[in-house]
């Protein structure tokens, strides 16, 4: 599978760019321990949460962080595993507007409160 990721930011928003070649496909565990990178970036939400119990079984997971991009779902903290399964990844990057759907809260800052306590890093 073919992916391309790019990064922009600016001084009011950040933002990724992904391409995927073809449509999702499960992560195998010995495709993840044959991976020799420093960072793992997860380009989408809906498709990879449910990989991450078993990237962080991977033998070699100590030797590259995880990097989990929200992009446009419909899943919230509600959704059930959802929030255990985001407390084993090293960087959650949801935008300001993944957030507040997210969350389900109505301004940016009672978002960002919300979240914080249920991952300790947010």
């Amino acid at each position: 599978m073919r992916s391309l990721a790019v990064s922009f930011s600016f001084e009011h928003e950040r933002g990724f760019v992904s391409y995927v070649e073809t449509p999702y496909l499960p992560l195998h565990h010995e495709d993840i321990e044959k991976l020799d990178t420093r960072c793992l970036l997860l380009p989408g939400l809906e498709n990879f949460w449910m990989d991450l119990p078993e990237i962080n079984r991977a033998k070699n997971r100590k030797n590259f962080i995880i990097y989990q991009e929200c992009q446009y779902n419909n899943l919230t903290v509600d959704s059930p595993g959802l929030v255990e399964a985001l407390s084993t990844v090293d960087i959650f990057a949801p935008n300001e507007a993944e957030t507040l759907r997210l969350t389900g809260r109505l301004n940016v800052e009672d978002a960002l409160v919300y979240p914080a306590d249920l991952f300790p890093w947010w």
